[in-house]
């Protein structure tokens, strides 16, 4: 029976697993990302301010308040985005889908198509659209964002490997096995030459090759690349964290497996 297996941050997920997990896809593109939104309120603008002083008001309130900022401000379009991340997080896909519209058009107006701005917002739209699995909607966005920062950036940028991550997972859920351990490996590639191999952002790759090789009953590799997780997991985090006893409890389902 297929489960719904779901990411808690955005960035990508998959959907339409059988293997009983919670993936959770955090390139470091997004890391950084997720900083300078926690810091937001108290470095932007006053305007953006009284922005984001409506996040925990209604959605109504928040859409009026976004279409009322002045056009053309590249502030305005990061204010935006944040307010379309934070949506997503608390799950109101649709309005995520209006804060990054207005964002994209008020980047494109500011800076001009085709910036690395405007390829952080495809790829977030593309979330959206993901966990609105309006899958045709989100693969065109992220190939967008994808082939704006292969224009743009450097090939062994970490914000490509977000765009690959994002892709493999949605190539996972429509069941493109091929296509998803590609991109999955591309993207340790970059990330592994951009910012080493020990970290968390490594240790998610791997953990995921381990889910996409579980689902295809290749368990020896899926074994291998938990074991790889699991390694840093625990260099990196505390011996009491879940994602460690998460891993583990994965890694010792597929070790049976291969003994059957």
């Amino acid at each position: 029976m297929l489960r719904k297996v779901m990411q808690t941050e955005p960035e990508a997920s998959f959907t339409g697993s059988s293997v009983d997990t919670t993936v959770q896809i955090q390139p470091t593109a997004r890391i950084v990302q997720k900083q300078q939104l926690h810091s937001m309120g108290s470095v932007l603008l006053p305007r953006t301010r009284e922005c984001m002083r409506v996040l925990t008001s209604t959605s109504s309130l928040r859409l009026s308040c976004a279409k009322k900022l002045p056009p053309k401000d590249s502030d305005i379009s990061e204010t935006l985005t944040g307010m379309g991340n934070l949506a997503l997080l608390e799950r109101h896909y649709k309005e995520a889908l209006d804060y990054f519209s207005t964002a994209k058009k008020t980047s494109e107006e500011a800076n001009g198509p085709e910036t690395a701005d405007t390829a952080n917002i495809m790829n977030d739209m593309g979330q959206a659209y993901q966990f609105l699995k309006k899958y045709p909607e989100a693969d065109s966005c992220y190939k967008q964002a994808l082939d704006i920062r292969r224009s743009k950036l450097s090939a062994t940028d970490p914000a490509i490997a977000s765009s690959e991550m994002c892709m493999a997972a949605l190539a996972f859920i429509k069941r493109d096995f091929v296509t998803s351990e590609k991109l999955f490996l591309d993207a340790l590639a970059i990330d592994s030459k951009a910012i080493g191999t020990d970290n968390l952002v490594i240790a998610q790759i791997y953990f995921s090759l381990g889910v996409l090789y579980q689902e295809q009953k290749k368990y020896d590799q899926s074994a291998d690349y938990y074991q790889k997780a699991l390694d840093i997991q625990k260099r990196k985090l505390e011996p009491s964290s879940p994602k460690i006893s998460h891993t583990k409890a994965l890694l010792d389902q597929v070790k049976a497996r291969k003994h059957r």
